[in-house]
């Protein structure tokens, strides 16, 4: 393929020397076809994602809870960590809502504040993750060869290694915080972008506007983030949603195994883990209500990745 663009572009500087490099590029232009997403084709993703019921509800659940954890303390003034002797372990009232523990603080204000923290960190860690995962892929797929098994070795070798295990034994030695969290679930979880991005890169260097970017003499660097990158956007979209779930999840995991930002601090998987104390008595609020926020967030978040599949899938897009 590389030595037919070379033999069109020797023709064409035969025909006219003096503007040989202008020929290549009509020629590359004519067979590049779209490099990213068209405003057309970004109608279309919009216009079926609208359409997909599941969709716009994942996106209003997770605007909701958004907005009830950044914007609620501002109507909600208790302190999540101002204690009431009077009031253990109490059921919803007027006085707090959604009840208090078992040290009398106010539920709905650690919900809050507990989703600010699991959001935060697994929003940040997912979104890391993925780029991590994307450069790595993008690189490791483009160059190819020794390269490319080497670097994938190193994938394969660190996937091997159990996430949870890895992430007990920091927490033996460092204290964790937010920004531990951020960079330790980030580093662990960019292993999956990095090889589906791989695979698209594979499959995208081969194209023909691709083979012309590296005939004009394209930098590896120009032609990865113009070509291969854009054409993979779907790709990256759809799996950063899932990284996005999967963070917030095992954020949920480690502080529901007292592995996360240590108390006082709320976080929904330690507010679980200290619910779990009442599993077989009456205060069903210590339990379902951070349990449930969990779930509801995962899936949300879930289904809007599956909504992203189905909107930038090329082969139905025509369809409706």
């Amino acid at each position: 393929m590389k030595a037919d663009w070379k033999k069109a572009f020797r023709a064409e500087k035969d025909d006219s020397p003096s503007d040989g490099s202008e020929s290549l590029r009509a020629i590359a232009l004519d067979a590049a076809g779209p490099v990213a997403p068209t405003s057309s084709t970004r109608l279309i993703i919009l216009r079926r994602l609208a359409r997909d019921r599941m969709a716009i509800v994942a996106v209003g659940i997770i605007m909701i809870i958004v907005g009830f954890c950044y914007f609620g303390p501002l109507f909600w003034h208790l302190s999540p960590d101002a204690t009431d002797p009077l009031s253990l372990v109490a059921a919803p009232s007027l006085h707090h809502p959604l009840g208090t523990d078992d040290v009398g603080r106010d539920v709905l204000a650690r919900l809050m504040v507990g989703g600010r923290i699991s959001l935060q960190v697994g929003i940040i860690a997912g979104l890391l993750g993925t780029v991590i995962g994307v450069a790595y892929g993008s690189v490791s797929g483009y160059v190819g060869g020794i390269v490319d098994a080497a670097m994938m070795r190193i994938v394969d070798a660190v996937i091997s290694i159990p996430v949870l295990v890895l992430l007990i034994l920091l927490s033996a030695v460092i204290r964790p915080n937010q920004v531990l969290l951020i960079v330790v679930i980030a580093l662990t979880s960019w292993l999956i972008p990095a090889r589906l991005i791989r695979a698209e890169a594979l499959s995208l260097k081969h194209r023909e506007y691709v083979l012309a970017s590296r005939v004009m003499g394209a930098r590896s660097t120009r032609t990865i983030v113009s070509h291969i990158l854009p054409n993979a956007v779907g790709t990256i979209v759809v799996n950063a949603t899932f990284q996005i779930a999967d963070a917030i999840l095992l954020i949920a995991y480690l502080s529901f195994l007292g592995l996360g930002i240590p108390p006082p601090a709320a976080t929904w998987g330690g507010m679980l883990s200290e619910g779990m104390t009442f599993l077989y008595q009456d205060p069903w609020w210590l339990i379902y209500l951070p349990g449930v926020s969990i779930v509801l967030v995962v899936v949300s978040f879930n289904y809007l990745g599956d909504a992203l599949r189905d909107a930038f899938d090329q082969r139905t897009q025509h369809g409706r």
